[in-house]
């Protein structure tokens, strides 16, 4: 190469650039070797040093800038005077039978967390599939990295197609990452993911939504475990309810009436509404009292997630229900018992270790990200690689 031109270090530990070819349109060809005198047999163990001949073999590397960069290997194969049969020396660029780099495999694997996978393969000049197992390459040492067992696991579900196809999630709710992603939402299928999972004795807490089938494939698997119902489903049950009233008072009403458009006030949050709107909302509550008490109630409900201490949790939270089932005029609130019958101890659970599904609500919506920009998954299995790459 001449002296003006800028030179780049191949980076190939026991490799030799024998030849470059650069080429003003073409890829650019290095012809590369390996520096070592003797290799070692791989049948019988011996140390080998005569050279029986050489072949050569095209890979692709790593770009430089926009132009591609293809390395001719000299492979050579030794002589063995042990067991007097010919061997090929090691492969340590891009294993065996690859014809693409190492590190060019890695690139692509890491460059699917922000690129489809059809994009890259079109601008590389490789298969999709070849993409694919450059990415599964990398989640899987990902994975090698990350051995040990979540101590607060999250599961929950999401879509795959609205109302058809569902995949269940398994989360490491302090390392913020992905273990593991399932097609269907059985308790079958569940209690199969996690009889998988390396060391589930260590996992302390389960915290999961108020589905049936999740906690009865815990309970099966992972007796030991606390499980947390999910605060945010919780509240959202009694919010439901007080939505419910509403609808309720709504009938008959005229289209112009404020419960109509004010009526919705009711259901957000009161610490954040700007002044306006609770004054807005207290006008609206006198000439509704019905609304005023079921908002009361859902207000005092989210105060005792938010104050109350794990030994008088139990206490207060009977005495809201004690105040609900006295109020016969609103039977949303009474409805709401069955849930709590089924899940208080849950619940309750939540005072002692303060655990949430935020961070595997935020993987759900990464999912869906995911989803719309490969104009959705087909295969559970990539979804999973391309979830845990994002770890």
């Amino acid at each position: 190469m001449p002296e003006n031109h800028i030179k780049v270090p191949l980076g190939l530990p026991e490799t030799a650039v024998i030849h470059q070819e650069i080429s003003p349109a073409g890829p650019i060809r290095v012809v590369v070797g390996r520096m070592t005198a003797q290799e070692t047999c791989p049948r019988c163990g011996h140390v080998a040093t005569k050279r029986h001949d050489a072949r050569r073999r095209i890979k692709a590397d790593v770009p430089i800038g926009e132009r591609a960069v293809t390395l001719v290997v000299i492979r050579r194969r030794f002589r063995c005077f042990t067991c007097r049969r010919p061997f090929s020396e090691p492969e340590p660029i891009c294993g065996e039978r690859r014809r693409l780099t190492c590190r060019l495999r890695e690139q692509l694997g890491h460059e699917c967390r922000d690129r489809p996978v059809e994009h890259l393969a079109a601008e590389f000049g490789v298969s999709p599939t070849t993409v694919r197992r450059a990415r599964q390459e990398v989640v899987a040492r990902q994975n090698e990295e990350s051995v040990a067992a979540p101590a607060i696991l999250g599961i929950d579900e999401f879509s795959i197609r609205k109302g058809q196809r569902y995949a269940t999630g398994l989360h490491d709710i302090d390392g913020r990452r992905v273990i593991d992603v399932i097609k269907g939402r059985t308790q079958k299928k569940v209690q199969e993911a996690l009889e998988r999972l390396a060391h589930p004795e260590q996992i302390r807490v389960v915290s999961m939504d108020m589905a049936g089938n999740f906690r009865a494939a815990v309970q099966e698997v992972l007796p030991d475990a606390l499980i947390v119902a999910d605060k945010f489903h919780v509240v959202k049950r009694v919010n439901k309810a007080v939505r419910q009233v509403w609808r309720r008072l709504l009938r008959g009403k005229p289209k112009d009436d404020p419960l109509r458009k004010n009526g919705r006030l009711a259901l957000r949050a009161y610490e954040k509404l700007c002044p306006a709107d609770r004054a807005t909302l207290d006008v609206l509550f006198r000439d509704y009292p019905l609304l005023r008490r079921a908002h009361r109630l859902k207000e005092d409900f989210r105060h005792w997630y938010r104050r109350c201490s794990a030994k008088d949790a139990r206490l207060e939270l009977n005495a809201w229900r004690r105040m609900v089932a006295d109020l016969p005029e609103l039977p949303e609130f009474a409805a709401l018992g069955g849930m709590f019958d089924r899940w208080q101890e849950e619940i309750l659970n939540y005072f002692s270790h303060r655990v949430t599904q935020g961070v595997v609500e935020g993987k759900n919506n990464l999912a869906k990200v995911l989803e719309r920009r490969a104009f959705g998954y087909r295969n559970v299995d990539n979804l999973r690689d391309q979830l845990q790459l994002a770890n």
